[in-house]
């Protein structure tokens, strides 16, 4: 994928968890306000962006051979909105756009040598595929390090 696919990715994937979380507490606000019919217009309004990319996503995955469970998530959000539970599925879009922003988040961060901020760490030792790696406190403490 290239960056500017990955970009392009990212913004969809960031302005789906932000319409979910903005249907979420604005469904709360609205509650709070005594405005409980209004509230989940509000709530809707937050979970069908979420459930529209998820679908898309299952119809690209299944289409590639592959199954998820984001199946269950999809089934969770349909269902909690055919039977008016407007408030778990916001939760839900929640949860899943926010698991999905956090996946694009990670995909998007380098991995970076550990050599880069190590010297002392060995990497590969030449003649060998595997028998020069191991753990460097680096590693421990930052993810994208790789020894």
């Amino acid at each position: 994928m290239s960056r500017m696919e990955q970009s392009r990715t990212g913004r969809s994937k960031t302005a789906i968890l932000l319409l979910a979380v903005a249907g979420l507490t604005g469904g709360l606000a609205f509650w709070l306000a005594g405005q409980p019919d209004i509230a989940n217009l509000v709530r809707i309004a937050g979970v069908v962006p979420a459930l529209a990319a998820l679908v898309v996503e299952i119809v690209r995955s299944i289409g590639r051979g592959e199954v998820g469970l984001d199946i269950v998530a999809a089934l969770s959000m349909s269902a909690a909105l055919v039977f008016g539970e407007t408030l778990a599925a916001a939760v839900v879009a929640v949860m899943y756009s926010g698991g999905t922003f956090l996946e694009a988040f990670a995909e998007a961060v380098p991995v970076v040598p550990c050599r880069t901020f190590c010297p002392a760490c060995p990497g590969l030792r030449p003649g060998t595929a595997t028998a020069g790696w191991r753990r460097c406190h680096l590693t421990n403490s930052h993810p994208a390090i790789a020894c």
